[in-house]
């Protein structure tokens, strides 16, 4: 039982944090390119491929907390795949950043349920192994408060790839 209070004051703690983050952030001109790698810069790993924008953008947001949404999107695919490629792309007026990966992926009928705050399809309860069921939930939070989504796909790698799409 103390086990159960101690994952749940984690994730608590965890989602209130987010939740100041978020109020006391400003929004501002972010460099997409600069902002890839700061992220990427964070997530010390081999397994990631980043295929740069040609052109830099610029978008309108709070720069912290677009990090966190694309950080989570690439730990995912890092704790559950052998290769995550981020690629960007411009698909009528907005920008789509795209996390592929060539995981297990995850079962149409389940895309949209794990977008649900503690949600987790890993039932091990080890936060090692399946985290508190929070990175996508915040995620989408994230893009949706900037005007964009997220949503999920399969891959041609087997996979899953996670489109964060954001307007210009």
């Amino acid at each position: 039982m103390q086990e159960d209070l101690r994952e749940m004051e984690q994730m608590l703690t965890s989602y209130l944090s987010f939740a100041r983050g978020e109020i006391e952030e400003a929004t501002r001109e972010i460099s997409v390119r600069s902002l890839l790698k700061s992220v990427v810069r964070g997530i010390p790993c081999e397994k990631i491929k980043v295929s740069w924008p040609e052109k830099d953008f610029i978008i309108q947001g709070r720069k912290n907390a677009l990090t966190r949404c694309i950080g989570n999107l690439i730990q995912n695919g890092v704790r559950y795949a052998s290769h995550v490629w981020v690629k960007t792309r411009i698909i009528e007026k907005d920008l789509h950043i795209l996390v592929e990966d060539d995981g297990p992926g995850i079962p149409e009928s389940q895309r949209e349920e794990v977008f649900k705050p503690f949600m987790r399809l890993e039932e091990s309860r080890n936060n090692e192994t399946g985290g508190t069921g929070l990175g996508l939930a915040i995620a989408r939070d994230i893009a949706r408060s900037h005007g964009g989504d997220i949503v999920l796909e399969n891959s041609k790698n087997n996979g899953l790839v996670a489109r964060l799409i954001l307007p210009l």
